[in-house]
């Protein structure tokens, strides 16, 4: 009966991908716990104070993301509170996880109930398709804007749908992040953070968030920083418009910090080396790039469903981007546990012996430096960019796929410019393209749906098949003859297709590159051993809940 029971719950934990290894597959682990510390030393008592609240103003996006990320999840966790199986802490901690019933490595597969999640999320009626949406505006293009915004959830009333802002729809929850942020800028000394934090606790009770991005890139010589609302529109499958609740807090690591500036000086160099028709580029590029190296103190909301950032570009307004660029930061405690637990691992299981010594964490954190400097590069605007029309809209639903694809595929082609400038030592060009090749396959593993995963599956297809990456025998390797050839070729379409804003041709090549073949299916089944991601354990809030006696700092999500 034991072992019958345990089947069941392994089954029911959906412990799988299984939208990449098939139906058949063998239940996996798919997160391993990660501590990631974070040195208090050096920040006076009234940072810590201010540490502590920003922790609580980032703590109320879990609850917003949940809301967002399904309509029904209010009512799935009551009854997940009510379930009385012997495997209840397993369903909770992995619903905890999911944010709601529906597996992130499974393609949302329901591990919880027979509910189907929306494409939309709860960004729209559960009911409404992209027909409807799209008829609508058809009929009232004077409400385009408001429907089209980032910040509008899409509800039904009498006359139809209808478009309500953020902050009316999350009116008294946003409220109490506002006052955390009040409260931790009352306590910090740093002026440009301060500022922030105020224009910040402003924005999220009025939706308009362009002078706090600019305020949040503004911020200097502060180890203490954070940056909270809704960016990333990865959870909106429909069409990739609504942005989804997250927040980071993180000590900036000011000596590392300095050592990787001289990447910045090069952005320039970057756009104009680019391989494609320079109609397809920004005509400028916004002098203000900061890139910082940080430990994650704790994250939020869509930062930390299922498979957890490394580093993050943000923001993604256009306009705000043009004006002063963003800020890449780049998370060197969550990049640390995610090579030692996951990448090496695999590495050693499907890289080619003779290639395998040259994966190395170097290369991993140089890449991810560069995949960060890389999504401000090309466009942010079709061609001709006098009209004004973003990628992101042209692109609809492909465009998260193809900017991640854009981000990784154009930030290797320039490390071969940064070893020509000497920002990269000389000779990590192998190393640089074998440790990729590795790092596709962790990411692959996130599930085709996914932004991340699909973007590093339609890579790894197009090098194959244009002869940069050779497989013999259930091991991988990297052809140098033929791979710095490939990712060029590869840059090119991707640039292309954006400068062009050519939604068909975007959908076409991920369809086309998006498929996981029977060979590569059976050498991910290798990987059933290995954790998918990490599942942060946050240290820093166990100390902070010490420190300020409050037991709602804990490592559970704050959903209720």
């Amino acid at each position: 009966m034991k072992t019958i029971i345990c089947g069941i719950l392994l089954v029911l934990f959906c412990f799988t991908f299984s939208a990449l290894l098939g139906e058949d597959a063998a239940p996996v682990p798919p997160y391993v716990a990660a501590p990631l510390a974070s040195d208090l030393d050096g920040l006076s008592g009234n940072e810590i104070a201010a540490l502590y609240h920003l922790v609580k103003a980032a703590a109320v996006m879990d609850r917003l993301f949940f809301r967002q990320a399904w309509s029904g999840n209010p009512q799935a966790l009551r009854e997940m509170e009510k379930y009385s199986g012997t495997d209840k802490e397993r369903l909770s901690d992995y619903f905890l996880i999911n944010f709601g019933p529906f597996d992130r490595l499974a393609e949302n597969k329901s591990f919880f109930g027979t509910a189907v999640k929306p494409l939309g999320a709860a960004f729209y009626p559960d009911d409404m398709g992209r027909e409807e949406f799209e008829n609508f505006l058809k009929a009232n293009p004077q409400k385009r804007l408001g429907f089209e915004s980032p910040y509008t959830v899409i509800g039904r009333g009498p006359a139809g749908l209808l478009a309500i802002p953020y902050h009316e729809y999350y009116k008294d929850t946003l409220k109490e992040s506002s006052a955390e942020l009040a409260k931790a800028a009352a306590g910090t000394g740093n002026a440009s953070l301060q500022k922030y934090l105020l224009s910040r606790a402003a924005a999220l009770g009025s939706d308009d968030y362009f002078q706090s991005d600019c305020d949040w890139l503004d911020i200097t010589a502060s180890r203490l920083e954070t940056v909270i609302g809704p960016y990333e529109v990865y959870e909106d499958s429909l069409f990739n418009y609504k942005a989804a609740y997250e927040a980071f807090v993180y000590l900036n690591d000011m000596k590392e910090s300095g050592r990787v500036q001289s990447f910045i000086a090069y952005l320039p160099l970057m756009q104009q080396n680019l391989p494609v028709d320079k109609k397809y580029l920004a005509e400028k590029l916004a002098a203000l790039s900061p890139l910082q190296i940080a430990d994650l103190v704790f994250s939020a909301g869509d930062a930390k469903a299922g498979v957890n950032t490394i580093a993050f570009a943000l923001p993604n307004d256009e306009k705000v981007r043009e004006l002063k660029g963003s800020k890449k930061i780049i998370l060197k405690n969550v990049i640390a546990a995610k090579y030692d637990k996951i990448l090496l691992p695999i590495a050693r299981l499907l890289i080619a012996p003779e290639q395998l010594p040259m994966v190395n964490a170097k290369a991993f954190l140089y890449h991810t430096i560069l995949h960060e400097l890389a999504h401000p590069l090309g466009t942010d605007y079709i061609d001709p960019q006098k009209d004004r029309i973003p990628v992101r809209k042209s692109l609809k639903e492909t465009y998260s796929l193809n900017e991640e694809a854009k981000a990784d595929t154009v930030g290797l082609y320039n490390s071969l410019l940064m070893m020509k400038k000497g920002v990269i030592e000389p000779g990590m060009q192998n190393a640089m393209f074998v440790t990729q090749l590795a790092s596709m396959f962790r990411a692959m593993r996130f599930g085709t749906e996914e932004a991340h995963g699909g973007a590093n599956l339609v890579q790894f297809n197009y090098l194959k098949e244009k002869g940069g990456i050779v497989e013999k025998g259930g091991r991988y390797s990297v052809d140098f003859g033929k791979f710095a050839t490939a990712l060029t070729a590869l840059v090119k379409e991707i640039l292309e297709i954006q400068g062009r804003g050519d939604y068909a041709r975007s959908k076409a090549f991920n369809e086309k590159y998006g498929k996981v073949d029977p060979v590569l299916r059976d050498h991910l089944r290798q990987l059933q051993a290995i954790p998918v991601d990490i599942k942060p354990e946050f240290g820093t809030l166990r100390e902070l809940a010490r420190r300020f006696n409050d037991s709602t700092l804990n490592q559970d999500r704050f959903l209720k």
